[in-house]
């Protein structure tokens, strides 16, 4: 990855943090969901999931510790965002 690569991948794992954090209290506002899925259609499928994967990283290190529920968030985004970057590629 070259250095502008890192520093996209950061900021969008940041950006999914910050969103994480700050709209999580409110029931059944989904603005991670709806971030990550803005983030896999617009950057390319390598920035995208290792953004989500630097996002886990900071959401089970900073917050919430190793739960199983966290583990399966960690998981189940960059997968969201690859399946999602795919299907854009495939034009489906």
């Amino acid at each position: 990855m070259t250095v502008k690569e890192l520093c996209v991948t950061a900021i969008i794992g940041a950006i999914e943090f910050v969103v994480f954090t700050s709209f999580s209290f409110i029931l059944y506002l989904e603005c991670i969901t709806f971030t990550v899925l803005i983030f896999s259609v617009v950057f390319p499928r390598k920035i995208a999931v290792s953004g989500a994967v630097v996002f886990g990283l900071l959401n089970i290190v900073l917050i919430q510790g190793a739960l199983s529920a966290m583990i399966c968030l960690f998981l189940y985004h960059p997968t969201k965002k690859a399946l999602c970057a795919i299907e854009r590629k495939l034009d489906l």
